[in-house]
């Protein structure tokens, strides 16, 4: 598991790359040893993903009040859809990196990738509830719930769009297909999977 101090340098890298400076680089390890370690970087995502996890049976139950679905049963198919999530985006970085003949090593990508999860995790966790409550306030919080969730994640797309091109110096045409081959996939594996498992309600 990666030390408090491995985790404070990896963030405080993700901040110098996502101000445009490529010294932010040298906060990570891109050697094998590096990449393994930066898959453990899920670990101090927990409180997160279970928060997160929590959200989406109670949305599953708002839905589907009457399904068959008992807590374990549940939290063990999500747990199995972000998994493959967590497996397939490395997997697919190896694949299209190559191919977009990016200045960068797809063990670099991964590393920035799997470490970007920890401070995306709990911005994002936090956007869905704070979406969530101002939804459930009344017709007009529904609209400002939307634009606090959608503003939310644009700018964490901004962010990780910039420590990308910072970190890599690519052409924004390469930056922007890597996104889209990579998530993609992904979003339309985890939806496949999550209609498969029977609870697709939750991913809605």
């Amino acid at each position: 598991m990666p030390s408090r101090s491995e985790v404070a340098r990896s963030l405080k890298g993700l901040w110098v790359l996502g101000a445009g400076d490529q010294d932010g680089m040298q906060a990570f390890d891109i050697s094998i040893a590096g990449v393994g370690r930066s898959f453990l970087a899920i670990v101090w995502s927990l409180p997160a993903i279970i928060a997160y996890f929590i959200f989406l049976r109670l949305e599953f139950l708002t839905d589907m009040p009457d399904a068959d679905q008992g807590s374990v049963d549940f939290y063990a198919k999500v747990g199995a859809i972000e998994a493959v999530a967590l497996i397939l985006t490395p997997l697919l970085i190896c694949l299209f990196v190559p191919l977009l003949r990016m200045n960068i090593s797809a063990s670099a990508l991964i590393v920035l990738t799997n470490w970007f999860l920890v401070p995306s995790s709990y911005v994002s966790v936090a956007l869905i509830y704070l979406a969530s409550i101002l939804d459930r306030a009344g017709n007009l919080s529904s609209i400002i719930s939307l634009v606090v969730l959608a503003g939310g994640f644009l700018l964490l797309a901004a962010w990780f769009w910039t420590v990308l091109r910072t970190a890599s110096g690519a052409h924004v045409w390469k930056i922007f297909c890597l996104l889209v081959l990579t998530i993609a996939p992904q979003s339309l594996i985890s939806t496949a999977l999550a209609s498969f498992l029977g609870i697709s309600p939750a991913y809605e």
